[in-house]
């Protein structure tokens, strides 16, 4: 295989887990029986909530003009 051809591949990989991933992420990060005390502030969350919207709409405008 070529090396710029798995390249791709991986991006394309990442970028199909990173959503569900971050999601995720932040719903762990804030449930006190996982974390305990260590659960996110306010400002972590608007900033990880800005964060997953950015990445899911960046995914969706990759699908439109993908199939478009």
């Amino acid at each position: 295989m070529k090396p710029g051809l798995i390249s791709a591949q991986a991006g394309v990989i990442q970028g199909f887990s990173t959503r569900p991933l971050m999601l995720l992420i932040l719903l762990m990060t804030n449930n006190r029986r996982i974390m305990g005390g260590w659960v996110n502030g306010r400002g972590i969350n608007i900033l990880g909530g800005i964060t997953t919207v950015a990445i899911f709409a960046a995914s969706i405008g990759w699908w439109f003009t993908w199939f478009l």
